[in-house]
């Protein structure tokens, strides 16, 4: 029977993943597996017994095993329970051991002796992307120990590492970390796997592993190279190598293995050898092993006999030291498989192999699937969406239309030759900016702007995605003339804005900037500014404030073709793992993640491994909202350009030491007018920060801007607050010193601020230039400024002629310059903050 589409439309473009019983064999299921009479004195002093039991699709859903010791009449059982998603992915797995027939309840509280409890969470493409370990040892019903593992994959599903988060006393904080991470060669075979550990969760690793794989041409693996960095000081402590060399029979089949182990000289340390031989019907019968541990020549040698009835192994005898004497058995028994595991049209697929109509060998899960026809040909759970006309490429050149083909009726033009597309030049390496939140409908407006840097005219496209990642509304195109300026309100210029999480801007030059500004009429509002430079690294969430008062808030975009597991380390031991889309955006407050309750114990937290990941932080209050960027920039100079006065405002600051290092901060205060006043020193442990209101944190009274310089690079930003809670504004304060830059926007329902000064000792010439929307000049000023000296003021007071029509600022200076600007409405309800963009 054909599954509803609406159940199964998130699966329609993964690969289909089918979870077999882990014990089939020539179609039958393995029922019990007895392990009798260890020494062969026909006495059976230990019988170990295996039963398992399947569910309706065949998957091995319980395992259970009992050791009967005869000699002490003492019995140990484990079970094992499984449970597994409609797609058929284990999503629980727990073990119990318990001795005794039955479940013995030692406390009297409903626990037993111990247990083992699995978790599994796929992604959207079914890849297994975390598994957390509970590992209950006493019975009481809390778990002693808990393991956390956070998969990452390649684009063939393919996992490329494991971050291991270990609590050995499950009190919530980290005690130990181990990374691990793999490569793979073009067939699919593993080469490389480095693991790192980090035993005592200093975040320093104590050692690193490294492990070669070499194949032959037939995929078989003759060669392991180890090397061990045993105190991680970048260099080999010892070595091993283990070489497989494989003979085969006539038929392909591996008859002998001999497997070398050498020392860190090189030198032979021990062999193995492996013989099996087979039967008419390719079933295993006899399998040798030949042990020489230390290289002396002598080897131990034991062997396995098997034997088949039906087809099925009924028996396994293992006779050690190969004497003829068997010392133990293995008695199997099997049942046939049920109709689901029968391929009954066959197309070589049966039903517990994703076949959705084992009558009609058109449709399994290799087939072809045709688009909208009302068949699931595939087996994936839908009929095929036939693709957008602009999705299909028409002349064959690679590309389509929602690709950037302005001309896709002629191969000759595509986006990889520059063809010129009227006002779009379409480029290969078009450069792209990110407005990395939008909100529009309901109470919340957005509003992005683009800027023209350069003397020459630019084309672009604002494209618009929902959270999901795919493309949403309608694509504007602009044309910006020399220093030209666009600004867009969501909610008036696309057609369905609520459908959007995010906008890029992608256009023929790198000489652009911008902002996204949203916000709530009369309420509050925040600004940040437009994202270029792409997450190589982590980001840090340098402030948290999460409590009865306060709300954080993070909102990510994952601007690459695959999908991201993300790892948010927080800074009470605890670890959050947040999965976006390809293209994806996702948008969560920090109490989100802890099912919505406000955590006031949070200061700080690091988002691992975020390549491609671009985002901003909020800090919202009753009426009060901010935010920032969230970045990888650190830098040992920092610069808070602004000191606001305490009679109706507030100046607040983080400088966050984002390693687990400690480091040292030179707090240097300077008047106006660039006079240095009394320096302090501040020490940072790891992870910590400075943080406080600026009148709390003993600077001179007369301190109008500060510097911060730290032996390790920092992050932090700025703070501007009312005293009567109606405002709040901010800004990064990591790495924004520049020679020219822009003030984005000059209010017209409020009023603008700007502040800027001189990081150098020499005296600075500073030209200003305002220009309106269509890049003309309206004004120029030019003024001097000293070394460490500040400028503040609102534009009107700075140029000597009206620019009542100026839309935006430029500056431009021989010294380097740290600035910001700050926006309020005239209904003093809402301010933000930009830097010198």
């Amino acid at each position: 029977m054909k599954k509803s589409c609406a159940v199964f439309l998130v699966m329609m473009f993964c690969v289909c993943i089918t979870s077999l019983p882990v014990f089939a064999e020539n179609n039958e299921w393995l029922l019990t597996k007895t392990q009798t009479d260890t020494d062969n004195d026909g006495s059976y002093e230990e019988v170990n017994e295996y039963t398992y039991e399947y569910d309706d699709d065949d998957r091995l859903s319980y395992e259970r095993k009992e050791w009967i010791i005869e000699s002490s009449s003492a019995t140990v059982i484990t079970a094992i329970g499984r449970t597994y998603d409609i797609y058929g992915n284990k999503i629980t797995e727990q073990e119990t051991s318990y001795p005794g027939s039955t479940r013995p309840d030692w406390t009297n509280d409903g626990t037993f002796y111990s247990e083992i409890t699995n978790t599994y969470t796929y992604g959207s493409s079914r890849n297994l992307i975390a598994l957390t370990i509970r590992a209950d040892t006493n019975g009481d019903g809390t778990a002693d120990e808990v393991y956390e593992h956070i998969y990452d994959h390649d684009t063939n599903g393919r996992v490329t590492t494991d971050r291991e988060v270990i609590d050995y006393d499950n009190d919530a904080a980290r005690d130990a970390v181990k990374l691990t991470t793999y490569t793979y060669d073009a067939d699919g075979n593993k080469v490389s796997e480095q693991i790192k550990s980090d035993n005592d969760n200093d975040g320093s690793f104590d050692y690193i592993y490294f492990y070669a794989y070499i194949y032959d041409d037939s995929g078989n693996l003759i060669r392991i190279n180890i090397a061990y960095d045993d105190d991680n000081d970048g260099m080999t402590d010892r070595k091993k190598a283990t070489t497989y060399t494989y003979t085969s029979d006539v038929s392909g089949k591996i008859i002998h293995t001999r497997t070398e182990s050498r020392d860190n000289n090189g030198l032979l340390t021990a062999v193995k050898l492996n013989t099996k031989t087979y039967d008419i019907e390719d079933n295993l019968i006899n399998e040798t092993n030949e042990t020489d541990n230390n290289n002396d020549g002598i080897f131990i040698v034991d062997s396995l006999s098997y034997r088949y009835t039906g087809g099925q192994r009924t028996y396994l005898g293992y006779d050690q030291g190969d004497d003829g004497s068997i010392e133990s058995y293995t008695y199997y028994e099997w049942r046939q498989a049920n109709g689901n595991d029968v391929d009954n049209d066959g197309d070589t697929y049966k039903e517990n192999q994703g076949d959705c109509d084992d009558t009609d060998a058109t449709i399994n899960p290799g087939a072809v699937e045709i688009c909208e026809d009302g068949i699931d040909q595939d087996c994936d759970g839908c009929d095929l969406e036939c693709p957008d006309p602009l999705d299909v490429d028409d002349d064959g050149d690679g590309y389509t239309e929602n690709q950037g083909d302005c001309d896709d009726d002629d191969p000759a033009n595509n986006p990889g030759d520059g063809f010129n597309c009227g006002d779009w030049i379409d480029q290969e390496d078009s450069y792209k900016m990110y407005y990395p939140h939008v909100a529009s409908g309901e109470e919340w407006e957005t509003e992005i702007c683009v800027i023209n840097t350069s003397n020459n005219t630019i084309n672009g496209v604002f494209k618009p995605y929902n959270d999901a990642g795919e493309s949403v509304s309608i694509d504007i195109t602009v044309s910006l003339e020399p220093n030209a300026r666009k600004e867009i309100t969501i909610g008036n210029e696309f057609n369905t804005p609520s459908d959007i999480g995010y906008i890029m801007f992608e256009s023929d030059s790198e000489n652009v900037t911008g902002y996204t500004k949203f916000y709530k009429a009369g309420k509050h509002r925040v600004a940040v500014p437009a994202v270029a430079d792409i997450t190589t690294g982590d980001l840090y969430i340098s402030h948290i404030a999460s409590n009865n008062k306060w709300w954080t808030g993070i909102s990510l975009v994952n601007t690459t073709s695959t999908e991201k597991n993300l790892l948010i380390e927080l800074d009470d031991n605890s670890s959050k793992l947040v999965t976006l889309a390809a293209y994806g955006h996702k948008a969560f407050s920090i109490k989100f993640l802890y099912d919505n309750t406000p955590q006031d114990q949070l200061n700080s937290a690091i988002i691992k491994d975020a390549d491609g990941v671009i985002g901003l932080e909020l800090f919202g209050g009753t009426n009060q909202l901010s935010g920032i960027l969230l970045k990888n920039d650190t830098a040992t100079d920092m610069y808070y350009p602004h000191i606001a006065s305490p009679d109706n405002w507030w100046t607040g600051i983080v400088a966050y030491n984002p390693s687990a290092s400690s480091c040292t901060l030179t707090i240097n205060p300077y008047t106006a007018q660039g006079l240095a006043l009394a320096s302090q020193d501040v020490i940072l442990r790891g992870y910590e920060k400075y943080v406080g209101i600026t009148t709390e944190l003993g600077l001179p009274p007369n301190s109008e801007w500060f510097q911060i310089q730290a032996t390790n690079p920092i992050t932090g930003f700025e703070l501007f607050g009312s005293s009567n809670s109606n405002r709040l504004a901010g800004y990064t304060g990591v790495n924004i010193s520049k020679t020219d830059g822009i003030f984005s926007k000059i209010e017209t329902a409020g009023w603008t601020g700007i502040a800027f000064v001189n990081i150098g000792n020499s005296s600075a010439t500073v030209n200003l230039t305002a220009y309106d929307d269509s890049g003309q000049v309206i004004d120029a000023e030019s003024i001097s400024l000293a070394g460490y000296a500040k400028m503040v003021g609102n534009p009107e007071s700075i140029f000597e002629n009206d620019i009542t029509s100026a839309t935006y600022i430029a500056y431009s200076s021989d010294q380097e310059l740290v600035g910001f600007q700050l926006n309020g409405s005239s209904d003093k309800m809402m301010l933000d903050g930009l830097p010198g963009l």
